[in-house]
This record gives structure tokens, sequence and C-alpha cells, in this order.
């Protein structure tokens, strides 16, 4: 087996591919290191960080939500509110678990459990808070609803009272118009003490029922106990001056469903179930609501501070493990670089040395030997033929190429000189053959279609090509003597004249067209033949029907005169 060009090819490979294995050993080693220092960062160190700043953010979300509990207006809202907090308080305590996996220090985890415990219960104490919040409105508006149909109800009725007081009054005083003396006296002081004194007492408690709703109103919406305390204080003297008022009415105008009315806005001011308390306790339920909202805040400021910490701690933890990273990397960068400059200078020496002296040298001068080989330069000089590697494989193998390049010139030549004596045959009979063309399509445009292409003249493709040419004008010089007989015929009086030869294509068409045109003139002169003897018949029976219509006119212009000549005797007749 010889030593070559491929063995030692394959030898510098080897040397080059070995130091390349070297070097991968000593970086598989150093990245080892490296990979080391960073598993501390990616799973210890970022995992940490990332879980106390999604809790810091968690926490922070819970809190701008919370409010949104705090201040509901509704029960739908309250529960939209709280089962958004619990998916985000969920997610919180997600996250804290996730704290607790890692390596943060004990009392920072424990911290931060207990900021989040401490924010769970404040938003459980706000929903409760809440619930209660809006319980006690909804009480407190069926209480407000009521008082209201209550004192509409009251107006309602205590204007008819008013007027039926005013109306008796009129009353009265027309029966003291007719009264005198003491009598009248009498009158108007009973009128005085029951129909005035009536009438203003329905006006008085008229206003302090409006008062006392305008109180209740008042504090319905108060915004503080105090405030309520004090409405509550001047409503107790509002509402017994009303009830005072109400007793003197119905002393003097009894009226059931007034007193009903007016009972009734009493009442929603009176014990545990009152308007006043109601409000009190709603209030109270807000200030619950408000006081966990603020204790849910500290929460998550204390819950933030820990997870600052925690933050704090990771990031501490991840700068160490950075830096054992960058002093790994750093040694691993210097030995990759010496071995790099070691394989370098070694990889130049080989490829100058051997491969550029021994290898690309001969190539290339083989390469421009091919070149111009290429380009038909037979005068070009093979080297390296006398080589024993595959080089003078190559170079024996080029110079083969350029003998038989030689010898196909010298074929290429030949068949050039054969090609151009066939071009020059084949002009001629081109020529040949479009002078015959030319002569039998003057003829077939003078009408002589029996003149033909002489093929005796030419070979091959032309030939075949005169006889197709032959062929057509034999066949169009029928079509046309047929259609010549048949139109000889048609102007002869024979209509029943066919053409019967057998064609193809258009010209079987144009057969077929030419009968059927015979065939729709013989129909049409037949079809007229009928019709001039129905009108010769027609016609005969016309002159007999006007003969007859003649006699007849005769016969009553005859009729006519004798009438005439009756009608003047009468005339004279009568006359006489």
């Amino acid at each position: 087996m010889r030593f070559g060009i491929r063995q030692k090819l394959l030898l510098a490979v080897g040397v080059i591919a070995a130091m390349a294995v070297i070097s991968s050993l000593v970086s598989f080693g150093f990245f080892g290191q490296v990979r080391s220092a960073l598993g501390l960062v990616t799973d210890r160190s970022l995992p940490a960080v990332t879980a106390a700043l999604t809790l810091s953010a968690q926490s922070a979300d819970v809190a701008a939500s919370a409010p949104a509990l705090a201040y509901a207006t509704n029960d739908a809202e309250r529960a939209t509110s709280i089962s958004v907090l619990n998916g985000k308080l969920e997610q919180i305590k997600r996250t804290l678990n996730e704290v607790k996996a890692t390596d943060a220090p004990e009392t920072l985890r424990q911290e931060a459990e207990d900021s989040f415990g401490r924010l769970a219960d404040a938003m459980e104490r706000i929903d409760g808070a809440v619930k209660e919040r809006l319980a006690l409105s909804a009480k407190r508006q069926a209480l407000t609803k009521t008082m209201t149909d209550n004192h509409a109800n009251f107006l309602f009725l205590a204007q008819p009272a008013v007027d039926q007081a005013v109306m008796d009054m009129t009353m009265e005083f027309e029966l003291v118009s007719r009264a005198t003396g003491q009598g009248a006296s009498e009158m108007i002081q009973s009128i005085l003490d029951k129909q005035v004194a009536g009438a203003r007492a329905i006006q008085d408690l008229v206003a302090k029922t409006n008062l006392s709703v305008g109180m209740l109103a008042v504090a319905a919406q108060a915004d503080s106990p105090e405030t309520v305390e004090l409405i509550q204080v001047d409503n107790i003297n509002t509402k017994a001056e009303m009830l005072r008022g109400l007793d003197t009415v119905m002393a003097i105008y009894p009226n059931k469903e007034i007193e009903d009315m007016v009972n009734g806005i009493a009442k929603v001011s009176e014990g545990e179930d009152g308007l006043f308390s109601i409000r009190r306790m709603e209030l109270a339920a807000t200030r619950q609501a408000l006081a966990a909202l603020t204790e849910g805040r500290s929460a998550t400021l204390a819950l933030s501070d820990a997870v600052a910490q925690l933050v704090a701690a990771a990031r501490t933890d991840a700068t160490t493990s950075s830096q054992a990273s960058i002093s790994a990397i750093d040694i691993a960068q210097i030995v990759m670089a010496s071995i790099a400059i070691f394989c370098l200078i070694a990889a130049i020496g080989i490829g100058w040395l051997y491969i550029g002296r021994r290898v690309i040298d001969p190539i290339v001068a083989t390469t421009g030997t091919m070149d111009r080989l290429a380009n038909r330069d037979w005068t070009a000089q093979v080297v390296g033929t006398e080589r024993g590697d595959e080089i003078g494989d190559m170079a024996r193998a080029v110079q083969v190429f350029k003998d038989q390049g030689q010898e196909a010139q010298q074929l290429q030549e030949q068949i050039e000189a054969d090609r151009s004596r066939f071009e020059a045959e084949r002009k001629a009979q081109e020529s040949l053959l479009k002078s015959a063309v030319g002569e039998i399509v003057a003829a077939a445009n003078a009408g002589r279609l029996s003149e033909r292409i002489d093929t005796s003249r030419i070979e091959g493709v032309m030939q075949e090509l005169g006889e197709g040419v032959n062929t057509l004008l034999g066949t169009m010089e029928r079509v046309l003597d047929d259609l010549g007989d048949m139109l000889h015929k048609l102007a002869d009086g024979d209509l029943t004249h066919r053409i019967r030869s057998q064609y193809q294509g258009l010209f079987a068409e144009l057969a077929g067209d030419a009968n059927q045109v015979s065939d729709r003139l013989s129909d049409t002169v037949k079809k007229l033949t009928e019709s001039a003897a129905l009108v010769r018949d027609a016609s005969a029976e016309i002159s007999t029907g006007s003969q007859d219509l003649a006699q007849r006119t005769e016969s009553q212009a005859a009729a006519l005169e004798q009438t005439a000549a009756s009608m003047h005797e009468v005339t004279a007749t009568v006359k006489q």
C-alpha cells in the first residue's frame, strides 16, 4: 500500500483533529465549572429573585384591588371583587410556596408568610363588613321607601281633609248670614272652635310631618354617627309634636287612613330596626371595612418589606454565584486562547510546509493546464505524470483528456464539413420546393386546380411535403367540381341532384350544406306549387260569390223601385 496524498492529508488532518480534541477536553473541564457556577444562579438565585419580585407585584395588585371590595355598592360588585381578590390571594399563596422552596433565610420567609396571613384576614374582614353594610343598606332603603310611600299617601289624604274643612266653614257662614242676634254669635264661635281650628290643625300636622320626613331623609344619608345622633334628638321632639297634632286632627276629623300613614312615618324611626339604628350600624360596618382596608395596606407594606429583604438576599447570592462563574469563564478563556494559538501555528506550519508545496502547487499547475485544454490549447504541457500519488494519477488522466481532445477536434472538423454539405443540399431542395409551390399557388389563384408539383426532382421531407400539397389540391378540385355540377343542375331546374362523394372534415360539412340547400329549395318550390293551387281555387269561389251577390243586388233594386212607386201612389192618395 502506497503512502499517497490521501494518507498524507489524513495524517495532517488527524494531527489537527487531535489538537481540537485536546482543546475540547480542556474546554469541557472548564465549562463544567462554569456550568456549576451558572447553575447556582439559574437554579437557585434567579428563581428566588423572580419569586420575590412576583410576590411583590402580586401583593401590590391585591392592595390596589381591595378598595373595589370595600366600596362595593351592591352584592354583585362585592361577589365579583371578592372572587378577584381570592384568585389573587391564591396566586400569592402559590408564590409563597415557591419562595419557601428556595434557600432564602427562614426568618424572612416566616415574616412574609405572617404578612400574607394578615393580608388574607383583612380581606376576609372587609368582605364580612361590606356584606353587613349592604344588608343594612337594603333595610335602610326599604324603610326609606316605606316612609316615602306613607308620606305621599298622607299628603294625598290631607288635602281632601283641608278642602272639607273649608267647605264646612263656608256652609256654616252661609247659615250665619241668615241668623241674627245671639244665635249668629254662637254660630260664629262654633265655626272658630271647630272648622277654623280643624283646618289649622291639619296644616300644622302636614308641616310637622314634612319636617319629620325631611329629618329622616337627612339621617338616612348622614355620613357620621354623630350627625345621626343629633338628627335623632331633634326628631324626638318633632315626632312628639307630629303625634300631638295627629290627635288634635283625629278629634276634629277622624280619619283612619291618615292616622295609619302618620303612625307609619313615626314608626320608621323607632326601635333597633328603626332608620336611625340601621344607619348607625351601616356606618359602623363601613368603618370596620375601612379599618380592615387599612390593616390590609399595613400587611401589604410589611409583605413588601419582607419581599425587599428577600430580593436583596437573593441578589447577594446571585452576585456571589455570578462572580464565581465569571472567574471560571476568565480562566477558560485564557486556556482556550492559548490552545487556539498553538493549533493555529501548527495548522499554518502543516499547510504551508506540506500541503501548500506538495499538494496545492501541483494542483494549481494542473488546473491551469486543464483551463488551457478546455480552451482547445493543445500546446499546454501536463506536469507531474511521473508522480506515484493521486496527483500523478490526476496528471496522467489530464494527459489522456488532452489526447482525446485532439482526436475529438479532428472528428468535429469532419462532422462540420459533412454538415455544411448537407445544409447546401437542403437549401437546394427548399429552393426547388419554393419555386414549385409558387407556381401551384399562382395556378390556383388563376382557377387552374389541375396543376401539380413535380416531386421527382426533390427528396426526403421536401418530397413528402410536395405530395401532401398535391393531395390537398386534388381534394379541393373534386369538391369544387361537385359543387359546380350541383349549381349547374339547380340552374337548369333539376332540384333532385345531390353530391354523392365522401369527404372529411370541413369538406364533408360543405357537401352536407350544399345538399341541405338543394333539399330546402325543393321543399320551397313544392310548397309554392301547392299554395298557387289553393289561390286558384279560392279565386274561382270568390268569382262565383260575386256573381250571386250581383244578381241579389239587382233583385233588391227592382223591389225597391216597386216599393217607391207604391209609396208615391199612397202619397198622392193622401193628398187628395
